[in-house]
């Protein structure tokens, strides 16, 4: 910018926003370009200038998220929230301030431990969008549990209503302060290149883009972590908290885009995490100005400063990879972190190898071989020294917080780098799976990316028929092509178990199993719709087979249900079946009246003039009846899925990945090939965007699924959700399905649906007197006889030693079984866990495998696993049975009553050995557990405390006496629930009831509610568990 344009620029930023017109029309009448650049420039800056005067300046008028305190000027200026308790925090000092926030050292006195607590200013505490920010702030960190990001505890209030974060506290310093002294060297920026990218990729592949990354918030701890911070300006996908044209962010790392207040995406992290580097390896950011303006216009118009200029000797793979990263047009940047990653990852060249063949050059033939081989031994050794140095412990690492997407593409690279080393064959299994993939015809060609990672790179794996190869634990997305064939979309995945694990599992609640891919040719499939491969249904306690039928890819646009209008659908009586409003048959004529748009054309309920708004073609079309949507199904020879065959289109262990991707946003629908919602067969927005009807009947209603923009996000998992079939609100959408079905199989499905009740109910009964559950007490109790224990077995591990106990159980002259855990490390007596697992147990056989996979980080802290066999699972299974009884039956009471005497019998056991101290015995129950926790609690005293990972309260027909609702109040030792987000089989409301019938005192109980589904990430279970365990029993030592 020429010192005139400045000069020009600066007077138009003095004068009322409603006189720069005029100013800049007489001032630039023979430069219209000019007059264009400052016009555009002063929009820019008058956004960014609202955007911060509603959410606050950093100290010194510049943008800035946290500005670090000195200690001396903090000590001038007493603040009034320091030495003051907010519930469990008692609050120390405070250690930085900025436009969104103070955040203050305080100490976690429930469990022992100083945490940061970050507080909006008192005059944002009041404001809506402020206290919304901060939320999304804190929702945006949880959701990530990453290595590189920081981690949040909770969100809570004061007493005065002022919200706050509680977050882990990171000594260390700030990437800005170690910029202060001075640039990094290569390596350094490099590494912390990495770490961030890894954070935002994290971030990324949860819908999140951070849009503020800058070294003000990159912390660096003394252990080398990097941790990305401040998530206050994040935009989680489809949920927007800054006006069109607001421009978030620090101007001297903006992006383009950001600049000029447009759309954002991850690669606007991109570009910001290129200028951080930048100014790491020379010191200097690449853009600069006298002023906001000239900074904004060189962000726009200006090349970067070349590296070169302030550093020569910089590789020239970073030179590249920052250059790529500034480019200013988006699509030319790095698609997603995870690409970037390969490329900063890229191995150093071998200048020293190089030279040894340089000088073969001059000398005989016996030294070219030497040289040769210097160089291969040298190559070796620096990849023996990486892989021992940095890459096992950053395997480790990323393993510790299940970042499995992470550990599989390093384990990956030491594949390629070191192809002969052992290391791996212990790491893959806690990272990966092995799957047989094939497809009908073979020969298809296989590519894998991860799913939640908005990217168009993928990974080729080969062409089928591949036979045990390798994928990470998580979900992943497939693409399978085959020529003359059309191509086809499927995910692969889920939750951290092993295939053989879930052979007699219900498997739908945990992954989505790999099959036989069918490709169809351009005859078989029509390009709009999918395939989804044949099952097995239960309609009326019947099993029944459902063939392979053909599924709509996306919903109904209003572009294809305009084709149906034009051509005078709402006037040919043969398509629309008898219409019925509130129970009453309606004349033709008269339901042609109902059916109307807002100007009363024929159309649906959210159009004007018989057409839909201009530019929302590829919307979903929306505000149409059962009818209107069933009529279009009959113009078109196609048909309405009925409940059975849409729910069988939608696994419900892709929840926790496919809900965030979903649009329950409250803003209206997408357009429906803008998503990245997939269910497992390929089809899109199943959840959210606009709910779908179907075929099926429920009473007087037709069941309509999925839930839309404008539901709670649980909505998704309610299988028999409804509504008159003349609703016509604006969320009412539908997609349409072809099925082949044989005709006795195709009357069932078809049939109308008897309303049931599952799990998924908010249950609404109230706990019984305490007269009466005194009496129910009486039922738990037990013949306290002689043990006669023997130990049968004792395996020994590296991390444990496994006993193998029998004993005389409390009732039926039974003899019952416990494995005993004990930890290798540590010394006794040791505190205890008593383990009560899921549902799935009544399926498994191998007890040692399920507790490698559940248990293990419990024995790593130096506790010992007391896991009762109870009866009906794996060794005391009840002949052939591999399921739990109903909730309603005299069995399943039978069966509860009997599991509680189980547990209380192993502690009889625990009370006699002197390696285990009977004073600190823990209870900790998973899903099964949860339900049948509160009953073992209520009923037996020396648990001191308890963790429940998934709690649920059955529905209205369960047995009274095992009725969790009534054993709740009476728990009185300390709690933690940990509940999943996005559990297809527990709705929050259902979570939250549980939580709070617990009888504890409110300080005494904890409900953390994780983005999970039917189970809890790895990294959040280890740490909510051990914390509270630390908090309740006392520290191991370990």
């Amino acid at each position: 910018m020429t010192d005139e344009a400045e000069r020009l620029y600066e007077h138009a930023r003095a004068l009322p926003r409603e006189a720069r017109a005029a100013f800049l029309d007489a001032s630039c009448r023979d430069d219209p370009h000019l007059r264009d650049e400052l016009a555009s420039l002063l929009e820019h800056a008058a956004a960014a200038e609202e955007f911060f005067a509603r959410f606050g300046r950093a100290a010194g008028g510049s943008p800035s998220a946290l500005r670090i305190e000195d200690s001396r000027a903090s000590a001038s200026a007493p603040d009034p929230l320091v030495g003051r308790a907010v519930g469990r925090y008692r609050i120390l000092s405070r250690i930085g301030r900025g436009g969104m926030g103070t955040v203050y050292r305080a100490h976690d006195t429930r469990l022992a431990r100083d945490v940061a607590l970050k507080f909006l200013p008192p005059h944002l505490g009041a404001q809506l969008d402020a206290r919304e920010r901060l939320l999304v702030e804190a929702r945006a960190a949880a959701a990530l549990e990453h290595a590189n990001v920081c981690v949040v505890h909770e969100i809570g209030e004061t007493d005065d209503a002022r919200p706050f974060i509680a977050m882990a506290l990171y000594e260390g310093e700030t990437l800005k302060q170690r910029l202060a002294r001075g640039r990094l060297t290569v390596d350094e920026a490099t590494d912390v290149a990495v770490q961030i990218a890894r954070g935002l990729a994290a971030a990324h592949a949860r819908g999140i883009v951070h849009r503020d990354v800058k070294p003000g918030n990159v912390m660096l701890t003394p252990e080398g972590t990097v941790r990305l911070l401040d998530f206050g300006l994040a935009k989680v996908t489809d949920v927007s908290l800054t006006r069109p044209g607001a421009t978030p962010g620090t101007i001297a790392y903006m992006s383009p885009e950001q600049a000029r207040g447009d759309a954002v995406d991850q690669r606007t992290d991109l570009w910001s995490l290129g200028v951080v580097l930048h100014e790491m390896l020379t010191g200097a950011r690449p853009f600069r100005g006298g002023s906001d303006a000239a900074l904004l216009h060189a962000i726009l118009h200006a090349p970067p400063e070349p590296i070169a200029a302030r550093r020569p000797e910089t590789p020239e793979r970073l030179v590249r990879v920052v250059e790529r990263l500034l480019r200013k047009d988006p699509r030319e940047r790095y698609g997603s972190a995870a690409e970037l990653l390969a490329d900063l990852a890229g191995r150093p060249s071998r200048a020293v190898g190089r030279r040894v063949r340089i000088a073969a050059l001059v000398v005989a033939l016996l030294a070219a071989v030497v040289g040769a081989t210097a160089y291969w031994y040298a190559g070796r050794d620096a990849d023996a020294r990486w892989l021992v140095d940095d890459a096992l412990p950053r395997i480790e690492r990323y393993l510790d917080v299940a970042d499995f997407e992470s550990a599989y593409a390093l384990a990956k690279e030491i594949e390629r780098r070191t192809p002969q080393r052992h290391e791996l064959a212990e790491l893959w299994p806690r990272m990966s799976w092995r799957v047989t993939l094939t497809s009908e015809p073979e020969g298809a060609r296989v590519f894998r990316q991860s799913y939640g990672v908005a990217t168009d790179e993928w990974e080729a794996l080969g062409r089928t028929p591949l036979r045990g190869i390798r994928v990470p634990y998580g979900l992943s997305r497939l693409r399978l092509e085959l020529d003359g064939h059309r191509p086809i979309l499927r995910a692969l995945g889920g939750a951290h178990l092993n295939w053989e694990e879930l052979k007699a599992v219900d498997a739908d609640m945990l992954l989505v199993g790999p099959e036989t891919y069918r490709l169809d040719t351009e005859e078989t499939l029509p390009p709009d719709m999918v395939r989804v491969p044949r099952q097995q249904v239960v309609v009326g306690g019947d099993v029944l087979e459902v063939r392979d039928f053909l599924l709509g890819r996306y919903e109904v646009t209003n572009a294809e249900y305009r084709r149906f209008v034009q051509a005078g659908g709402y006037a040919r009586p043969e398509l629309w079946d008898p219409v019925v409003v509130r129970g009453r048959p309606v004349t033709w004529e008269a339901a042609r009246r109902r059916f109307v748009d807002r100007t009363g054309r024929p159309g649906p309920s959210t159009w004007e003039a018989g057409d839909f708004p201009d530019g929302r073609d590829a919307y979903p079309v929306s505000g149409v009846s059962w009818y209107e949507a069933a009529a279009y199904a009959r113009f078109v020879g196609r048909e309405l899925p009925t409940a059975h065959h849409w729910q069988a289109a939608l696994a419900n262990s892709m929840f926790p990945w496919l809900l965030p991707a979903s649009n329950f946003s409250g803003q209206g629908p997408r357009p429906v090939t803008t998503s990245r919602a997939m269910t497992h067969v390929g089809a899109f927005d199943m959840t959210g965007n606009v709910r779908e009807w179907t075929r099926s009947r429920i009473g007087a209603e037709r069941i309509i699924l999925g839930g839309s923009w404008n539901d709670p996000y649980y909505i998704a998992g309610t299988s028999d959700a409804s509504a008159l079939p003349e609703d016509r609100s604006p969320t009412n959408g539908f997609r349409l399905a072809i099925t082949h079905d044989a005709p006795a199989v195709a009357a069932r499905l078809r049939a109308p649906i008897r309303a049931r009740t599952t799990v998924s109910v908010d249950a609404k009964g109230q706990p019984v007197s305490d007269a009466v559950f005194a009496a129910y007490g009486r039922l738990f109790d037990y013949r306290r006889g002689p043990l006669n224990a023997s130990v049968e077995r004792i395996d020994r591990t590296r991390l444990w030693t496994r006993e193998r106990v029998r004993f005389d159980a409390g009732y039926g002259g039974e003899r019952m079984l416990l494995h005993l855990y004990l930890p290798t490390t540590g010394a006794p007596p040791y505190q205890t866990v008593v383990y009560w697992p899921g549902w799935d147990t009544f399926a498994l056989d191998d007890v040692d495998l399920y507790f490698a996979k559940q248990l293990d980080f419990i024995v790593k802290s130096g506790r010992a696993v007391a896991f009762p066999i109870y009866e009906g699972i794996f060794d005391r299974k009840v002949g052939d049975v591999r399921r739990r009884p109903d909730f309603d039956t005299a069995e399943y009471r039978d069966n509860a009553i009997d599991a509680v005497k189980d547990l209380r019998r192993s502690i009889d056991y625990l009370d006699t050995r002197s390696d285990v101290d009977a004073r600190r015995i823990a209870f900790f129950g998973y899903s099964w557990g949860g339900v049948n926790g509160p009953l073992a609690l209520a009923h037996e005293p020396r648990l001191r405390t308890a963790v429940i990972e998934v709690a649920l309260l059955p529905p209205m027909s369960a047995i009274p006496e095992v009725d969790p609702i009534n054993a709740l109040p009476r728990v009185r030792q300390p709690t933690l629930v940990l509940s999943g987000e996005f559990d297809p089989m527990v709705p929050v409301a259902n979570a939250r009831r549980y939580f709070a019938l617990i009888g504890a005192r409110a300080a005494d109980k904890r409900h953390v509610l994780a983005i999970g589904g039917h189970f809890i990430p790895r990294d959040l279970l280890i740490r909510e568990t051990l914390d509270w365990l630390d908090a309740h029993l006392g520290r191991t030592g370990r």
